[in-house]
């Protein structure tokens, strides 16, 4: 299976980082993609904290994409866990075009 590494770096009003991973199928990035809003919206990252994207490609700049096989991502796993940090899922939390 085909697995896709996907790390999220931005910066919240030059104060604090905002990173984070997450593992995928590369199968279902596609509609992972297609659930982000195509026009402004925010994203809570703190208790009054928002950044703000002018629609799917600027979220998308903040995205890195790697392609891993299985045994790098079995690996990655076992010593990191599926995921840490933030890493918006567009679609999977709600926050589709639909809502925006």
């Amino acid at each position: 299976m085909n697995r896709l590494l996907v790390r999220y770096r931005d910066n919240w009003a030059d104060e604090m980082n905002v990173e984070g991973f997450e593992f995928f199928n590369k199968d279902e990035w596609p509609d992972i993609v297609a659930g982000i809003a195509d026009k402004p919206f925010e994203v809570m990252v703190g208790s009054n904290q928002f950044i703000e994207y002018k629609n799917r490609a600027d979220y998308l700049t903040h995205l890195k994409v790697t392609e891993i096989s299985e045994e790098e991502y079995q690996t990655l796993v076992r010593l990191l866990g599926d995921g840490y940090g933030y890493l918006i899922r567009f679609g999977f939390f709600g926050l589709s075009s639909d809502n925006y």
